[in-house]
């Protein structure tokens, strides 16, 4: 689980260059940046606290669980992390991001080709 959170920052980060490539001429990617990082700011809390766990504080507690219904939640101060929720939005910014650069890959394949 916490590689996953981890996963999700970067994937994050990836469609947030993606935005601003210039590729993304439509503004399609916009929203979907701004409501995934709306409801998921409190991963780079999580992301921190697994990255530095030589680093222990109060408000890093970070403490994974898993229910008797399968879920898998990350309890934090004041907030968690639903593993399963988190996933599908990944899912969807990541296909996000793969709708506004498909169009520019045959473009590149075609320029290695001479190169």
């Amino acid at each position: 689980m916490d590689f996953f959170v981890i996963a999700a920052r970067r994937i994050l980060r990836i469609a947030i260059l993606a935005k601003g490539s210039g590729l993304d001429t439509n503004g399609y990617l916009k929203p979907i940046v701004r409501d995934f990082d709306h409801r998921w700011e409190h991963i780079i809390d999580a992301r921190d606290t697994l990255e530095h766990v030589d680093e222990p504080r109060a408000y890093r507690a970070l403490a994974p669980v898993s229910s008797s219904d399968g879920k898998f939640v990350f309890l934090m101060p004041g907030q968690s992390i639903d593993i399963q929720e988190l996933f599908i939005d990944a899912d969807n910014l990541c296909r996000a991001v793969g709708a506004v650069i498909k169009p520019y890959e045959s473009e590149i394949t075609t320029s290695e080709q001479f190169s």
